[in-house]
């Protein structure tokens, strides 16, 4: 009986040493990670100290499974959490995790060129920084074990949430995410033996050495805000960027050095940086400004007080036309910074666009309104960076002594037209010569001078009628008028906008003065909306004439209107 119960305790005993399973944890390596930021789909952020996941913004990690024990197999994969650190909390909410479905690269990858991802496997509840957060990914990875051709990664999404976790080139706090893999050891099952008689209790064995650190858990729920702690010292002011103008290929560049390069500015991010072009060199240097469309022409300001006039000279036979002079040569491209004055919270701006408020100037990272500069750039927006802070106030310089007003100059001839511009604002000038000799109404065109005393009746629209190219809205009408001392107009002259051969709202009266004086008027704040295709002239009328002997008066009228 004794012999049969040892073969019995063998038999057990081999049985036991058969059902074991080894299990071992494996931490395998982070190879690659980026986020993307549709506001700037062909940036790539793949160097950035934190991973940023938001609304527009998503993040992509990618592990190394050749890590894994050749032979490795998916039964053998029993769990796998993956953990990540909350860098910062902006918005408090969950972060979705998903396979990524195609091929990427941490250095190359944009918002334009991001792979598709699959559907969520599971969340990362997101609400205080400075702690980490796990998910179970088991069924995952034993998908990529069974499949290494389809581990693209991870990605980090979220609808609500706005938060930083940590990249691997966090030299801060250095908690890059980590993908925990717990594996399992399966030998054969042995044969079920025979029960044994149990055996006395054996004398208590030595403390074995204490077990491997285990894989974190899965978080628990969040614990009460604590106080918050005092303010930290200020930190030294960092390097501020110097601009040196155009990039040339062969100069070397030191850290913190602006360039300018094909309408957009960039900033050196290393030092003896020569040779890399601003635009393909991503590891050399960053956009600091993208260069931004063309903004809309603005108003044209009033007219300036009119000058003393001087005495009238004798009226000189004209002169002809001189040829035109040559165009002159396209000067250089400007700086790709645009200022747009003091800060306003109503105007909305694009990128490039430089600000001032409280005596610092600001320029746009992205196109924004309504979002306060010094408040953006103290905390995390992202949406403006400082351009130059204010520098203290300098002492008040002597004011200079006002110089004499200069005598008003002779009016030109009036050049050939232009070709047809782009949109914006428009300027058009015309003068007309109004005698007794001719009808009391007469027609005259746009950027044109007639004298119809001469030449006789002018009472034919189509004859000065101008075809507009474009749309034009006419806003104002300035007028300005002297006459010759041989005698006197009884009765204003009016000058009406006529459109498409009637009359518009858009007039104006003047009584041409005395001889040797000038009289102006003018009428502002209308909206005569023009067409492309209408066409447009102008009209002068007056009903009664006081003549000087047998000589009759003479007056004429210059117009200056405004369309945009």
């Amino acid at each position: 009986m004794k012999r049969f119960g040892f073969v019995r305790l063998v038999l057990c005993l081999g049985v036991l040493s058969f059902g074991v399973h080894e299990a071992s944890a494996l931490d395998v390596t982070l190879s690659g990670d980026a986020s993307v930021n549709s506001a700037h789909p062909s940036v790539n952020y793949g160097a950035l100290s934190n991973l940023y996941v938001a609304s527009g913004n998503s993040a992509f990690l990618q592990f190394d499974l050749t890590t894994l024990p050749s032979g490795t197999t998916s039964a053998q994969v029993t769990r796998a959490i993956l953990t990540v650190f909350v860098n910062r909390v902006n918005t408090a909410g969950s972060v979705m995790v998903s396979p990524v479905t195609g091929s990427w690269g941490e250095y190359s990858v944009t918002s334009g060129t991001a792979p598709a991802i699959g559907g969520s496997i599971g969340t990362l509840p997101v609400s205080i920084a400075g702690q980490f957060v796990s998910v179970d990914v088991t069924t995952q990875v034993q998908a990529w074990v069974n499949s290494p051709a389809s581990n693209n990664g991870l990605a980090l999404t979220s609808g609500g949430a706005d938060v930083l976790f940590d990249s691997k080139e966090n030299d801060e706090t250095s908690h890059a995410a980590r993908l925990d893999i717990t594996l399992v050891n399966q030998g054969p099952q042995g044969i079920q033996g025979v029960p044994g008689v149990a055996g006395a209790t054996g004398a208590t064995g030595a403390t074995g050495p204490i077990g491997p650190q285990g894989i974190p858990g899965v978080s628990g729920p969040a614990g009460p805000q604590g106080a918050v702690g005092p303010v930290g010292a200020i930190g030294p002011q960092g390097p501020s960027a110097t601009f040196k103008g155009t990039w040339v290929v062969g100069t070397t560049y030191d850290l913190g050095d602006a360039v300018f390069y094909n309408g957009s500015s960039y900033v050196s991010l290393i030092g003896s940086n020569v040779g890399h072009q601003p635009d393909t060199s991503t590891a050399q240097w960053s956009l600091l400004a993208e260069q931004g469309a063309t903004g809309a022409t603005g108003p044209i300001g009033p007219i300036g007080i009119t000058g003393v006039p001087g005495s009238t000279g004798a009226t000189g036979p004209a002169g002809p036309t001189g040829a035109t002079g040559p165009v002159g040569a396209t000067g250089p491209q400007g700086p790709p910074v645009s200022f747009a004055g003091p800060w306003n919270g109503a105007t909305p701006y694009s990128i490039g666009s430089a600000v001032s408020e409280g005596g610092t100037s600001y320029i746009a990272l992205v196109a924004n309104s309504a979002i306060d500069p010094a408040t953006d750039v103290s905390g995390s927006g992202g949406h403006w960076a400082v351009l130059a802070l204010a520098g203290a106030v300098g002492p008040t310089g002597a004011t200079g002594a006002a110089g004499p007003t200069g005598p008003t100059g002779e009016t030109g001839a009036t050049g050939p037209h232009g070709p047809a511009g782009g949109g914006g604002s428009h300027i058009f000038m015309a003068s007309v010569i109004l005698g007794q000799a001719n009808s009391t109404t007469q027609f005259f065109s746009l950027n044109s001078s007639y004298d119809p005393s001469n030449v006789g009746t002018f009472l034919n629209y189509n004859q000065f009628a101008t075809t507009f190219p474009q749309a034009c809205t006419f806003d104002s009408m300035y007028l300005t008028s002297g006459q010759s001392g041989f005698g006197s107009f009884g009765s204003p002259i009016t000058i009406t906008l006529f459109q498409n051969g009637v009359a518009t709202t858009l007039a104006k009266a003047i009584t041409p003065p005395a001889s040797n004086t000038l009289a102006s008027a003018q009428i502002t704040g209308q909206s005569v909306a023009i067409a492309a295709g209408d066409t447009v002239a102008l009209q002068a009328t007056s009903t009664s004439f006081t003549t000087n002997g047998s000589f009759v008066p003479l007056a004429t009228v210059s117009v200056t209107l405004h369309c945009q």
